[in-house]
């Protein structure tokens, strides 16, 4: 909450254009882009029920995109691993760390139902996926 109220210079009652402008939600549109949405399940400063709200959106408005949410992750790729008494002593992003990182992943496909899949992995594997597989399928975006 402090976050917010730094970034936004106020709360969110009290700045509340800032705060919407400040909402990816707004900004879905017609021409949203597909949509990879990776979140930690323990980010203490952007609860997952914000990527949550965000991949629904997106879905409602019958656009591409797929949530990951992580089991365990804190907020950013980069954290440390909890395991590491010092930071410095696994200078690797946690993502890349631990390759197979749990996570719970819904999907919506451009027109199609939702799908939900348990179980899966993420990685930086998956992150270079999605933009490979994007940039192949929609060459206006290259």
């Amino acid at each position: 909450r402090e976050s917010v109220e730094a970034f936004l210079g106020g709360t969110p009652e009290e700045k509340p254009e800032l705060a919407r402008q400040a909402s990816p939600i707004f900004h879905v549109n017609s021409a949203a882009p597909p949509f990879l949405i990776m979140q930690g399940t323990a980010d203490e400063f952007v609860p997952s029920r914000h990527a949550e709200a965000l991949f629904e959106a997106i879905a409602a408005a019958n656009h591409e995109a797929t949530l990951y949410l992580i089991d365990g992750f804190g907020h950013g790729f980069f954290e440390p691993s909890p395991d590491a008494d010092n930071p410095a002593d696994n200078p690797l992003p946690r993502l890349q760390a631990e390759p197979d990182s749990q996570a719970s992943v819904r999907v919506k496909r451009h027109r199609h139902r939702e799908e939900k899949v348990t179980d899966r992995k993420a990685s930086f594997n998956t992150v270079l996926d999605f933009f490979v597989s994007t940039l192949k399928h929609n060459p206006a975006a290259q």
